[in-house]
């Protein structure tokens, strides 16, 4: 659960700027109409935590609190500068401009003030923290780092979230909302054990009685089973080391996954034979929902001109057979790779989804067929984006792409799905 903030003065603009909410960044939280359907805030997944001190924060090299306060608010300043320029910017964007000149120019100011002001938050934050370590309790600093892991949760960032609540709580920060923060993220990285534990911080040794908390508490319970079965079978394949592989160059990043072969071949055959065919090179991600999934893979979007409203609805020219109901079928936690299809069974063709967070619904009703094994962190910084709103109130976001897909490593046959012809 996120709980709401009440912030004044000027934390609440940088509230704003972090959470993702200037015009060219909205973030959509419609479910998919060919993907899987969004069913809780709750999230999940596999991911370690970083220690503070990989950012150079531990106690023994922070700087006094007074030197560290110093750098703090020089770079406060200097962000709540650029955070006027990109709010100067964002006034300027207006639908109504029709011309490509002049949407381009006002981009071009939009995103080199965003631009400057992302820089200078990864300074700002590095100044905090050490600020934070050093003894400074100045309430603005205890804002700005809970404001930042809010949004790290807001951008699916689990694992840096829960670092930087971490380092709030071992720092006695006074808001006990961040215990809410943090038992959400460690779920999400599925140290469940972690997120118990904060969950209890909350209620003086046993979980408040609060809907939102006692849904995360009962699906913590409900993950143990799995997680445990998920984890033996991850542990069995790495022994082996033969699954497919497959990198996705992305215009974030690269995502390599690991394809679930054993468990569902025929769409793991498939994945790949259209991996091979360039089916998915050039492609967007164009449904991103936060905190639930990025759907792509339709070919459709290759043109998104002229195939602007159509995009979502793209097949291969054939579909496959389910493998959800297979015995041992694989379930949903973060960074599983899983088939979209329409309400019909044996519908899904080409389109995939790669999952934010664990949805328990999901799980034998979905292929799952594959799991992110590098490049987790490429996830958080896809543009979020719902057609849907898209086609009613156009915010100018514009999709990721998958630059080229490539497979890295296959078994020693040939992939040929089998297939159904359309009717």
């Amino acid at each position: 659960m996120i709980v709401a903030m009440n912030r004044c003065g000027p934390m609440v603009f940088v509230s704003l700027f972090l959470l993702g909410h200037c015009a060219l960044s909205i973030a959509a939280d419609a479910p998919p109409s060919t993907g899987a359907s969004k069913q809780s805030v709750s999230v999940g997944g596999a991911a370690k935590a970083q220690d503070p001190a990989s950012n150079g924060t531990s106690a023994a090299n922070a700087a006094t609190p007074s030197a560290a306060s110093t750098e703090f608010r020089r770079l406060f300043e200097q962000w709540q500068s650029a955070l006027a320029d990109v709010a100067r910017a964002q006034v300027q964007i207006n639908p109504h401009i029709t011309t490509a000149e002049g949407r381009e120019a006002i981009f071009q100011e939009y995103g080199g003030a965003a631009a400057r002001a992302n820089a200078l938050e990864i300074q700002l934050q590095a100044a905090a923290e050490k600020a934070f370590v050093a003894g400074n309790r100045d309430p603005e600093i205890g804002q700005l780092l809970f404001t930042m892991v809010v949004a790290n949760i807001r951008k699916d960032n689990y694992e840096e979230a829960l670092r930087l609540a971490k380092l709030l709580i071992d720092g006695k920060y006074a808001d006990k909302d961040v215990y809410r923060l943090a038992a959400t993220s460690a779920f999400a990285t599925m140290q469940l054990d972690e997120a118990k534990k904060y969950l209890e911080s909350l209620g003086d040794g046993k979980v408040p009685a609060e809907p939102d908390l006692e849904t995360l508490a009962a699906e913590i319970e409900h993950y143990r089973p799995a997680w445990e079965r998920e984890q033996k079978r991850r542990q069995a394949e790495s022994k082996a080391g033969d699954l497919p592989r497959v990198k996705l160059k992305t215009s974030r990043g690269d995502i390599v996954v690991e394809l679930f072969e054993n468990d569902a071949p025929n769409t793991v055959a498939n994945f790949i034979s259209l991996v091979e065919k360039g089916i998915y090179d050039n492609s967007q991600f164009h449904r991103v929902l936060p905190g639930f999934m990025a759907q792509g893979g339709d070919p459709l979007s290759k043109d998104p001109v002229q195939n602007k409203d159509n995009i979502g609805k793209g097949v291969p020219g054939y579909t496959i057979d389910d493998e959800f109901k297979l015995p041992g079928h694989r379930d949903h936690f973060r960074g599983t790779l899983s088939m979209a299809h329409t309400a019909q069974p044996n519908s899904a063709g080409s389109q995939f989804f790669i999952m934010f967070a664990p949805t328990p619904s999901l799980d034998g009703a979905y292929t799952a067929f594959g799991r992110v094994v590098e490049g987790m962190e490429v996830l958080s910084k896809l543009q979020r984006i719902d057609p849907d709103k898209e086609r009613d109130r156009p915010s100018g976001a514009q999709p990721d792409k998958i630059v080229k897909a490539e497979v890295l490593r296959k078994r020693d046959h040939s992939y040929e799905p089998k297939t159904i012809p359309p009717k």
